[in-house]
């Protein structure tokens, strides 16, 4: 049977919203992670304690900290292949190999001959895969003696796509986890190989949760790759079915709307699921405003849902059982605050629509 285990994770603080900052930002940002890589990995070697030959494949947040693990435990990394050259991680990628002194492969194309056969010139053992915005065909797939691993933050067969930190949270999970499964041309529906269980928090958001999923995958790599150096790696075909997915959407996207016609703990559940990378969104006098963080309080009231229904802690909307009383909030692109502030330079009014 698949191995389940609890991990305590070390939870980095990391809250910008990847998906609106800009590229020169992202680009600061993710160099800072390079720096931190490579300030904390001075004096550590590469293929000391191992000799399997690993191809990685991956790109920030999660390819960072596996990296980082592997690299620590002496893993034998023989190449390093980036998102396309258009990400905005690219660059931070090609420093990281050469740092160290890996073979940087990029690609305009992942069926090209000509970078398939300088990746089977590698000959590597076996492929990870961590955090890819490509769909791996069946070519490149077989450029390595033993396929590619990949890793899922989920507990496979559910939650298959590529927001199940927000899906987990928004359906009021009280577990997921990461799973490590071979690779096939099928999206996360590959042979099972290793699963760890971590427990979601009661206030756990879209941030924390990545943050806690990232640690616990660089473990899962960790085991899956010790293992691998002295035996063959057990596979667990995953069970056939209709599981409940997790696509990925971006911000201000219909699915990130709020209904306010919903019960006020299925709003709050949703602002969490969202924050801080992709965040809630409704409409105020004609702008979109995003909501970063809430409270829920349950009370009787006669006014309809989607309404301001209370100013004493800030912003408060009428939901169907109750009022969702914002904390934090953003408005179109020009000002982040909190609730109390809001109130002092809006003056929303009592019945004013929202939504």
């Amino acid at each position: 049977m698949i191995f389940f285990c609890r991990k305590k994770a070390i939870i980095y603080k990391y809250s910008l919203d990847k998906k609106k900052i800009s590229l020169i930002t992202a680009m600061i940002i993710h160099s800072f992670f390079f720096v931190f890589i490579v300030f904390f990995s001075r004096g550590k070697t590469l293929g000391n304690d191992y000799k399997k030959r690993i191809l990685f494949v991956g790109m920030p947040d999660m390819a960072l900290v596996v990296f980082k693990r592997l690299t620590d435990k002496g893993i034998n990394i023989v190449g390093l292949i980036p998102p396309d050259k258009n990400n905005e991680t690219f660059i931070t990628m090609q420093k990281l190999a050469q740092h160290f002194n890996i073979p940087f492969l990029p690609y305009d194309n992942l069926k090209d001959g000509k970078f398939l056969k300088e990746v089977k010139k590698l000959k590597a053992d076996i492929g990870i895969v961590c955090s890819f915005n490509k769909k791996l065909p069946k070519e490149f797939l077989n450029t390595t003696k033993d396929g590619f691993l990949n890793c899922h933050p989920s507990i496979l067969p559910y939650y298959r796509g590529g927001n199940p930190y927000s899906a987990v949270i928004c359906n009021k999970e009280k577990y997921t986890g990461v799973t490590i499964h071979f690779m096939n041309e099928d999206y996360d529906s590959g042979d099972m190989v290793l699963q760890i269980k971590v427990k979601i928090e009661q206030n756990e958001t879209m941030g924390t949760l990545f943050n806690k999923l990232n640690y616990t995958c660089a473990d899962a790599v960790e085991a899956v790759l010790e293992k691998y150096e002295t035996s063959e790696l057990p596979r667990y075909p995953q069970p056939e079915g209709d599981f409940i997915k997790a696509p990925n959407f971006k911000p201000n996207s219909y699915e990130t709307f709020i209904n306010w016609n919903d019960k006020g703990a299925n709003i709050e559940a949703k602002i969490r699921s969202l924050n801080p990378f992709i965040l809630a969104s409704t409409i105020y006098k004609h702008q979109i405003m995003n909501i970063m963080s809430c409270e829920f309080e349950k009370v009787v009231s006669n006014l309809e849902p989607g309404v301001v229904a209370d100013l004493t802690k800030g912003l408060g909307i009428k939901c169907l059982d109750g009022i969702i009383h914002i904390k934090s909030l953003r408005l179109s692109t020009f000002m982040i605050t909190d609730g109390l502030d809001f109130v002092k330079r809006f003056s929303p009014k009592i019945g004013e629509k929202v939504g």
